[in-house]
């Protein structure tokens, strides 16, 4: 079943929808799983954040993963954020979302 993780993170959040406004998925691996969810639910909003850097603490055989690398040539993100001071990230996102 190829979809089996895609389908139950729309079922859990058609649950968590009811009681909350804004739900974060915070580890999206595939460009299927980010356009499976906006047809799901039209408010999505794919958000990429940039975490090049610092040095990877995976293997150059983890980098080249798939799961890893899967998104690199996406382009249909809403919003863009480098993570360049983590201390302001969550700033960066939820200043993003007032805004919506």
């Amino acid at each position: 079943k190829p979809q089996m993780f895609i389908n139950r993170m729309i079922e859990d959040l058609q649950i968590y929808s009811l009681y909350f406004d804004v739900v974060i998925l915070s580890d999206v691996r595939y460009p299927e799983e980010i356009e499976t969810l906006k047809k799901a639910n039209q408010d999505t909003t794919a958000i990429y954040v940039v975490n090049q850097f610092s040095n990877s603490p995976l293997s150059l055989e983890e980098q080249t993963h798939i799961t890893e690398t899967a998104l690199e040539n996406y382009t249909q993100f809403d919003l863009t954020i480098a993570n360049d001071d983590i201390t302001k990230l969550d700033d960066k996102i939820y200043t993003y979302l007032e805004k919506m």
